[in-house]
């Protein structure tokens, strides 16, 4: 009996891989932000670097979303 390996890449790999290349310099200014206010949290001090992220990261699964819908090898529906 033969092994079938998968070569097609689920959604969550790609989300993965791209919010790492495409997000680290927002996640990075973010975590930033936070080792240097840990001591003294205060509401809102990093929500500008938070909303960036955030942006970046909605932007991603959007991608992802939109190589999903044109992929043959689709086998999970997003909602």
């Amino acid at each position: 009996m033969t092994q079938v390996t998968k070569t097609t890449t689920t959604p969550l790999r790609r989300l993965a891989l791209h919010s790492t290349t495409t997000c680290s310099a927002a996640a990075s200014a973010y975590g930033k932000c936070i080792l240097a206010t840990y001591t003294d949290v205060q509401k809102d001090s990093c929500k500008e670097a938070f909303d960036k992220f955030g942006q970046c990261m909605r932007e991603a699964v959007s991608f992802v979303r939109s190589l999903a819908c044109t992929s043959p090898h689709t086998f999970h529906v997003f909602r």
